[in-house]
This record gives structure tokens, sequence and C-alpha cells, in this order.
């Protein structure tokens, strides 16, 4: 019907709005899938305006709860797939869709994996001013080598008033060089930035005394690297 729609050019509206709410009254929640009508086919951005626009007001973000994020995902993983293969013609964000999307960073407790997700498909999206503002909200949380050069370059003193915890994270887990190098490496190059992780090292060496054998050997390896 909806492809019968747009070749006798028809209202869009009121087809989607069906196909909608049947979804709705067919299913226990809604499906994420519901918001990739049109993908890839010549009708895709009509249906994707339309959804950017109507989502709001179709009743799905109070009726899914917890299961909103997933659709918003893929509606935001559509949107993409859409600007990549039109450079010239994308679609922005709307405001709404910003808004939804920091209250999801923001929760408390945050989902981490949710946050990665969005901050994947905003890096994808050239959203880069967004993502680094609501990575800054949540920092040091999800905190990926990637994002602690990339703040180490811009926010320097974000860097240096969460190093204590940065570093908790490096040196407790079992320590990877190759994954922190080039952070490390970058760090030397800010005076008090190296004096703090080489006093936060230095202090983490200090507790073997009061722990066991094995974790000495750990933080021996460490300290060679």
């Amino acid at each position: 019907q909806i492809h019968a729609c747009f070749l006798k050019g028809l209202d869009l509206d009121p087809y989607l709005r069906g196909y909608v709410e049947f979804e709705q009254r067919a299913e226990e929640r809604v499906k994420p899938s519901i918001v990739q009508m049109g993908q890839g086919t010549p009708y895709h951005r009509q249906c994707l305006e339309w959804y950017l626009k109507e989502f709001p007001n179709l009743g799905i973000m109070s009726a899914l709860n917890k299961h909103c994020s997933l659709v918003l995902f893929d509606l935001m993983d559509s949107l993409v797939e859409y600007n990549e293969k039109h450079k010239q013609s994308k679609i922005e964000l709307p405001d709404w869709l910003v808004v939804e999307i920091d209250r999801l960073v923001s929760s408390d407790p945050v989902e981490e994996h949710h946050a990665l997700k969005i901050f994947e498909i905003l890096t994808k999206n050239k959203n880069v001013e967004l993502r680094d503002r609501l990575q800054l909200k949540i920092f040091p949380k999800c905190a990926k080598p990637n994002v602690l050069c990339r703040f180490l370059k811009k926010h320097p003193e974000v860097i240096l008033s969460n190093l204590d915890s940065l570093m908790n994270d490096v040196l407790t887990n079992e320590y990877n060089p190759w994954k922190y190098n080039s952070f490390i490496k970058r760090c030397k190059l800010y005076d008090a930035i190296r004096a703090e992780m080489v006093k936060v090292s230095l202090a983490t060496l200090d507790q073997a005394a009061t722990t066991d054998e094995s974790d000495f050997r750990k933080q021996l390896r460490m300290k060679k690297n």
C-alpha cells in the first residue's frame, strides 16, 4: 500500500501512520525495524523525513520505555545511511532527537553500551561537536583510548582533573601497552599531566607491600612497560 501510495502520488501520512499503529497493536513492543520503511528505495528520504517529524507524536516513546532506545538507534542508523549516500543533501538531526540522545546519555546510571552506540552513530554522521559535548558530560565513563587522545588535545584540563580515575582504570586492569601507548606518549607533552601520571603510578607501585605476590608481579610488569 505504501509503495502504491508513492506511485500514485498520494498523501504519505495516513498510510505510514496506519502502518505504525498496526505494528503497535500486533506486537508487545514495537520492533526497531519499524523506522526502516523505505530504506534502500527511492522513497527513503520521504519516509525518513516523515519519521523524523512525526516520531514524537506516535506514542512510541511513551509506550516503549526501555525499548525506545533501540528504535531511536535504528532511526539514527537510517539517517546516517541516507546522509552517507547523499552528502550534498543531508538531513539534519531534529531538535527532539538531540534532546532524546542527551537524555539517554545523561541517564543515571548511564548504560554504557547505549552511550557508545550513540557516539558511534554521531561520529559516522559527522556530528562531532554534539558527540564531544555528550562525551564530556559523562567523562571519564566510556573513555576509550581514542577519546582520551582527542580530549587531551582539546580539553587537557579535563584529563588532568580526572587523571586519578583514568590511571586507576589503566593500572588496575591487565595493562596493555599498545592500547594506551599513544595516549601516554602524548601526555608527556603536558608537564602537569606527566607529573601527575608519575605520581599516581608510583603510588600504585608503593601499594605492593599490602598486595600478594602475584599482584606484585603484575605491578612490576607495569613498571617495566
